[in-house]
């Protein structure tokens, strides 16, 4: 199976749940006029609109949360990952995802993605890390338990102005003689110092206009990198979009024939 390959289940357009999203959108007027269709409009119709709607929103997961979380996702990213409007407040009706501070959360995501591969490579753990994290990650001294300092991270969302903040602080508290003593003991790990929020300490004196600068130069990469992160995405949906396409068609046409 390829990596873009999508598990297809013929029965999931009978399962309970589809079926309950399928009368949520029924009174859902985004949908409807998105379906062009009348009040009621035929229930397998309905049916098949919301399995596509769902076969997309889980294929691009397996890319975007392959951990099952979508950090900083939102129900109007779902609709927009789907090209469906609602399909993101149905699943949240049925139990399919949750949204909390984090993002959009996958409860039991491998059970329509059973087959889904590692995350996909970013670095050599094969982690897609963020490039603010891995700004972070650079300046930062004491390189352990890099998936913690990472969930941490994606927890804390920082902002580019937090950023720059923590690149400034972990430059100047690299120098203090605490982080200094006996060849970088009493550095604390990446994840505790975090957690901690340490790079609020008060420390002497301003930071140097020429580390002020630096500072900022490596927050305008980090965004510039994601900028162009995210201008890959509408062509990694296109191709999921057609990958979907031909094993929507193959399914149906093979649930036709046993009919």
């Amino acid at each position: 199976m390829g990596a873009d390959a999508i598990e297809m289940r013929p029965a999931l357009l009978h399962s309970p749940r589809v079926r309950r999203m399928v009368e949520f959108l029924r009174s859902h007027d985004p949908f409807l006029r998105w379906a062009d269709l009348a009040e009621g409009g035929s229930e397998e119709l309905l049916a098949r609109a919301v399995v596509s709607s769902l076969m997309l929103v889980w294929a691009t997961a397996r890319v975007l949360a392959p951990d099952g979380l979508f950090a900083g996702g939102s129900l109007q990213e779902i609709d927009r990952i789907a090209g469906t409007p609602g399909i993101g407040l149905a699943m949240r009706h049925v139990g399919w995802l949750e949204v909390d501070l984090l993002g959009v959360k996958f409860p039991n995501f491998r059970e329509h993605n059973p087959a889904a591969g590692p995350p996909p490579a970013g670095g050599a753990d094969g982690v897609e890390y963020s490039p603010e994290f891995l700004a972070f990650w650079d300046a930062y001294p004491r390189k352990v338990g890099k998936g913690d300092a990472w969930r941490t991270w994606k927890k804390l969302r920082p902002s580019a102005r937090t950023l720059e903040l923590i690149l400034l602080a972990v430059g100047r508290q690299a120098k203090s003689e605490q982080w200094r003593r006996d060849r970088g003991q009493f550095v604390p790990h990446p994840a505790t110092w975090l957690n901690q929020r340490r790079w609020e300490d008060e420390v002497d004196g301003p930071a140097k206009p020429d580390e002020q600068e630096r500072i900022s130069r490596i927050v305008e990469q980090a965004g510039r990198r994601r900028e162009e992160s995210a201008r890959k995405s509408p062509e990694e949906l296109a191709r999921i979009r057609a990958s979907l396409a031909r094993a929507m068609g193959r399914t149906w046409r093979q649930e036709g024939e046993q009919l």
